[in-house]
């Protein structure tokens, strides 16, 4: 196994030698799963699709017995990473690897080590033709797992199919007992359709805590105008410190010229803690120079220690 694992770091080092390709179909080929799993990792990362006969069959290989013959799903987890980077057409590995569970024992109570094996199956399955891809989609987000319900969610966004948007609001609505669930919904829903999505995520502003920066990042990460909207009246509410550290930190986050003013306008005339906020915030642009000497510019002409003291740490190199 080491003679084998050495094999495969050479090569990694040097992919164009001669025999590569037979050295790792071979190494595909092998019964010992992290081989296996090392080996289609790196004919992922070099695209080698001739190799995807090859993977199929280990694939079909390790999913015999797969508690046995691939303990931690490594092998499993590398070879549909690997289809999925190339762009694997067929959809029979997705289809097992969705519905796959691999209850296996750790310190405490089993643990499931096919989770990132049913979320590269899931994002697969969303890019192929497979007629009934969305079923398989929508079953993954009621997972107990976590990861696996976020995958889900990220699949279904990714599949552009014309039912995605309806479903990602089913799923925010009935909802989830983690935040990031809901982020990954609204997330999905303003790339997807973000004139229709902006009154539906700018709603769970002021509610949950967890959930309401959930949708401040996502309304930040649009890089929209009326997302700043939203955000800038959002800014009137009653929230606490937090929120208004989180809200402050996505209007930073939109790199727009009018929601850059609306920082500056804070710390030149802002309450201090929010003055203080708004210069962390603006530490997403310490590499660019115009803008770090306006915030120096604004914070000197307050002259308050605390203000001092937030601009060195956020814009210190």
């Amino acid at each position: 196994m080491e003679a084998a694992l050495d094999a495969i770091s050479v090569l990694r080092a040097n992919p164009d030698q001669p025999d590569a390709l037979k050295q790792l179909r071979a190494a595909i080929g092998s019964r010992i799963s992290v081989v296996a799993s090392k080996a289609a990792k790196l004919a992922g990362e070099l695209r080698k699709e001739e190799l995807v006969p090859d993977l199929v069959s280990a694939f079909e290989r390790f999913m015999k017995e797969p508690h046995k013959s691939d303990k931690g799903c490594r092998a499993l987890i590398e070879i549909a990473t690997a289809l999925y980077a190339m762009d694997y057409a067929g959809h029979e590995v997705y289809l097992k690897g969705i519905r796959h569970v691999q209850m296996e024992g750790a310190y405490g109570p089993p643990v499931d080590n096919a989770v990132p094996l049913r979320v590269v199956s899931a994002l697969g399955l969303a890019q192929s033709r497979y007629p009934d891809r969305m079923e398989e989609l929508v079953r993954l987000v009621a997972d107990k797992e976590l990861g696996a319900r976020i995958g889900a969610v990220r699949a279904i966004a990714s599949a552009g199919d014309p039912a995605s948007p309806l479903l990602l609001r089913l799923k925010a609505l009935i909802g989830d007992s983690e935040a990031e669930v809901f982020g990954e919904c609204f997330l999905g829903l303003l790339m997807l359709a973000p004139a229709k999505s902006l009154p539906f995520v700018a709603a769970y502003l002021g509610g949950d805590e967890a959930v309401s920066e959930a949708a401040m990042l996502a309304l930040g990460a649009t890089r929209r105008a009326d997302a700043f909207e939203v955000l800038r009246q959002a800014w009137e509410k009653p929230l606490s410190t937090e929120l208004r550290k989180t809200l402050l930190l996505s209007i930073a986050t939109l790199r727009l010229q009018e929601a850059l003013d609306f920082l500056f306008s804070i710390i030149t005339d802002g309450p201090q803690q929010a003055a203080a906020d708004a210069i962390t915030a603006l530490g997403l642009y310490r590499e660019d120079s115009k803008i770090r000497t306006a915030v120096e510019t604004a914070v000197s002409s307050r002259c308050e220690r605390p203000l001092m003291e937030a601009f060195r740490a956020a814009w210190s190199s």
